[in-house]
């Protein structure tokens, strides 16, 4: 990284808090000593505010039930190709409005 990146404020989108930015900022740093984890490792990550309230224990003992149950994650995780157009659609709701992406551009997918 040529130059050291930071979210600011303004750059955090509605609905995602300071404590998320912030941890964000800390995994990013550009000298791997200053980045979050690197002094007391895990721990420090799950200290952090933005994580500290995370159920920790619960999810030690595999009791967390994952919030990724959309028809795109399945067990195999093929199934997330089966609707191309669906797909595309589920994608351009995640990107920015002033993106312009096509991540499936020159590549095709059939089920024969």
């Amino acid at each position: 990284m040529a130059k050291q990146h930071t979210l600011k404020k303004s750059d955090i989108p509605p609905k995602y808090s300071v404590e998320s930015a912030d941890f964000i900022n800390k995994l990013i740093q550009r000298q791997p000593a200053s980045r979050l984890g690197h002094k007391s490792g895990i721990d420090e990550l799950k200290n952090h505010p933005w994580m500290a309230k995370y159920p920790w224990k619960q999810l030690e003992n595999k009791k967390i039930i994952s919030p990724m149950n959309s028809k795109y994650f399945g067990p195999t995780g093929t199934d997330r190709f089966n609707d191309y157009d669906e797909a595309v659609n589920q994608y351009k709701l995640l990107q920015r409005a002033d993106q312009k992406i096509d991540i499936f551009g020159g590549y095709f997918f059939s089920m024969a």
